[in-house]
This record gives C-alpha cells, sequence and structure tokens, in this order.
C-alpha cells in the first residue's frame, strides 16, 4: 500500500537531468533575442545618423553655394 505522502513526493531519478537547466535556457534564448533586435535597431540608428550628416552636410553646401553666387 502506497502511503499518499509517498505518492506526492518525487524522487530523484523520476526527474530529468535538463529539468534545472529549461528556465536557464529560456531566459538565455530570450536574451540572445532581444541583443538581435537591439542590434537591429543600432545598425537602422547608425545608417539614419549617416544618411542625415550627409544631407544637412549637402544642404549647407547648396546653401553656401547660392550665397556665393549673389555676391
Amino acid at each position: 500500500m502506497i502511503h499518499r505522502e509517498q505518492s506526492l513526493q518525487w524522487r530523484f531519478s523520476d526527474r530529468s537531468t535538463l529539468s534545472p537547466l529549461v528556465p536557464l535556457l529560456w531566459l538565455l534564448s530570450l536574451n540572445l533575442a532581444a541583443f538581435g533586435v537591439a542590434q537591429g535597431v543600432f545598425n537602422a540608428g547608425v545608417w539614419f545618423g549617416v544618411l542625415g550628416a550627409c544631407t544637412l552636410l549637402g544642404s549647407f553646401m547648396y546653401g553656401a553655394a547660392l550665397l556665393g553666387r549673389r555676391s
């Protein structure tokens, strides 16, 4: 006869050896996905900054050329 208390207890042999690692692997996969998203955002930000700086520099040069022709 099995007592009620014994049926609710876990024995070490009943658990998988990977079960303690599952939450750790899950958090690691979330972190890696988040880093991939952040890397994409920063790469887009760098290109936006480069194109913005080139546009700003070009418009300043165009304005300076227009002012230089007037005088």
